[in-house]
């Protein structure tokens, strides 16, 4: 028998009682293999929880248990960066981490994915990968509306001058993904969450519409 100091049923191999009494006396168990006798949550039986122990005894910490990534975000504008990330059983950020990375610079507040982008100053404030220009701006305001923008399924696009074109969706690095023709919604729930570019081109040859689009799921 194994002394069980916590009484959870479970006592260490080091320090055993050898008897032939066909009943542990009191103070022991049947069983060893626990890994901390003090605490009587932790021993072979216990179910593994998010607290960086080893509650089963197995030799590992937090082991089996559902994992989630967070992104260090130095200017608190709940966007990090994709290179300096963070994995963990908790189901919270931890302070200085955010849930969503793509940020573009994790140095000023005011620029992130999320942000306002201010036309025509030469800083991309909304990580698109440019900078809006006027003439850009004014065209899509007056040519259509886009909504909604973060979408998590189907963008709808409202034509308001019934002009021919073509959308090609893009990613941040300008790999096309879809190409559409004249489409009134575009069904987005297979890509994966980001941030994408929606480039207009009108039978004029006009080539330099944009309009950035966020998926979350």
């Amino acid at each position: 028998y194994y002394i069980d100091n916590d009484g959870d049923g479970y006592g260490i191999s080091t320090n055993s009682l050898t008897t032939c009494q066909t009943n542990a006396p009191l103070g022991y168990a049947t069983k060893d293999l626990d890994c901390d006798d003090g605490i009587a949550a932790i021993n072979p039986a216990s179910a593994e929880v998010c607290d960086n122990i080893d509650n089963n005894c197995n030799g590992m910490t937090d082991d089996g248990l559902q994992t989630y990534t967070y992104y260090i975000d130095n200017d608190g504008d709940g966007y990090g960066i994709s290179t300096n990330s963070l994995t963990t059983c908790q189901t919270n950020a931890p302070s200085g981490y955010a849930t969503k990375d793509l940020d573009c610079d994790d140095n000023n507040v005011l620029i992130n994915p999320a942000a306002n982008e201010i036309v025509n100053n030469g800083i991309d404030e909304d990580c698109s990968g440019m900078d809006l220009t006027t003439s850009t701006n004014d065209i899509i305001a007056d040519q259509f509306i886009i909504y909604p923008n973060p979408v998590h399924s189907t963008l709808n696009i409202i034509n308001i001058n019934n002009d021919n074109f073509l959308i090609q969706l893009k990613t941040l690095s300008s790999k096309n993904v879809m190409t559409y023709q004249n489409p009134s919604s575009i069904d987005l729930s297979t890509l994966e969450s980001g941030i994408y570019i929606l480039q207009f081109i009108f039978a004029d040859g006009q080539k330099n519409l944009y309009r950035k689009i966020i998926v979350e799921h």
